[in-house]
């Protein structure tokens, strides 16, 4: 998160966590989340964390 608010990822692995065959996507699959709900579960977290604003309030 920079200081304006604005999220972004960094993958810095030697595969791709947030790939839709990554481990993260199997765990949500099996948990009957769909990958674009988790992501955006993600998103609101740390908005709502660091500015008390959603993904809605936010363009991105």
């Amino acid at each position: 998160m920079f200081p304006d608010g604005q999220p972004w990822f960094l993958e810095a692995g030697l595969y791709c966590s947030f790939a839709q065959k990554s481990v993260l996507a199997a765990m949500a699959q099996a948990a009957g989340i769909s990958l674009d709900t988790f992501f955006e579960s993600m998103l609101q977290n740390v908005l709502q964390g660091r500015s008390g604003t959603t993904v809605q309030q936010q363009v991105i």
